[in-house]
């Protein structure tokens, strides 16, 4: 996040594309950071060969090409894309597009998916960084909830899969605090189990509070709902060691949440 609370860490292209999407009506916030690092390995196998990271598996039958390592390629590329300058991200996504198209024009095996994975990449990737219509930045929101399912990094770009009742918006949260993809979150945070105490409705501009519960720690995630179906949410995770400059970073609805759930304001 930047001191726009429409701005999030991660995105690229995607920023200006998304910007008229997403409400703002708060005050403003400091930015928070998130490291993501996604190590992916194609597995090979005479049978079938399940992708790590990712929820397609690919079938080879005997003397035929998986698509696997096709797939892995593009969902680096995709990783890339989320975290890398406007400059760059457009030719990460056109790359990956690539590698799937490439994987299907070459007849591999277990390329469900790819062609139109690959239609969606070249899309955003053709959508500029500035002066982007209302279609262009409802074209790269749908695009980006398309690819995160397809590549399974929901919350990369900031952006989360639909949810349309709380309890989906939780069920969301807790994959993505596993996964590593939390918007402003630590990492993968393994074992994570999330409650959200404060959470009565997904309403944009909605206040929430939520504890995330793990081996290695708590960290409490207080925000605001961003847009339609919670796909975009602007929540500082802090660990329950750590005071918040609730000045900075949270309204007045949000540090009394805060408050309620054990955390503490350094100002």
């Amino acid at each position: 996040m930047t001191n726009d609370r429409c701005t999030r860490p991660g995105t690229t292209i995607l920023l200006v594309a998304l910007a008229a999407v997403v409400a703002c009506g708060s005050p403003t916030k400091s930015a928070a950071t998130r490291t993501t690092v996604t190590t992916t390995t194609a597995a090979t196998s005479t049978s079938t060969t399940a992708v790590p990271s990712t929820g397609i598996t690919t079938s080879t039958s005997p003397g035929g090409v998986s698509g696997a390592p096709a797939l892995a390629s593009a969902q680096q590329a995709w990783v890339s894309a989320g975290g890398a300058s406007a400059a760059t991200a457009g030719g990460l996504l056109t790359q990956a597009a690539s590698d799937l198209s490439a994987a299907v024009a070459a007849g591999d095996s277990g390329t469900d998916g790819f062609t139109t994975a690959a239609q969606e990449l070249s899309q955003m990737a053709s959508i500029p960084a500035t002066n982007t219509t209302p279609t262009q930045q409802a074209e790269s929101l749908q695009d980006t909830i398309a690819l995160n399912a397809f590549f399974a990094t929901n919350g990369l770009f900031g952006i989360s899969a639909p949810s349309s009742t709380p309890a989906q918006f939780v069920a969301t949260l807790q994959e993505e605090a596993n996964s590593g993809y939390l918007s402003g979150g630590p990492g993968a945070i393994s074992g994570a189990t999330v409650s959200c105490p404060f959470l009565t409705s997904l309403a944009m501009s909605s206040a929430f509070g939520c504890k995330i519960s793990s081996p290695g720690g708590t960290y409490l995630v207080v925000g605001e709902i961003q847009a339609a179906q919670a796909t975009s949410y602007d929540a500082p995770v802090v660990s329950t060691n750590t005071a918040v400059a609730c000045t900075n970073v949270l309204n007045s609805a949000e540090k009394a949440v805060l408050l309620q759930l054990g955390g503490t304001c350094s100002s």
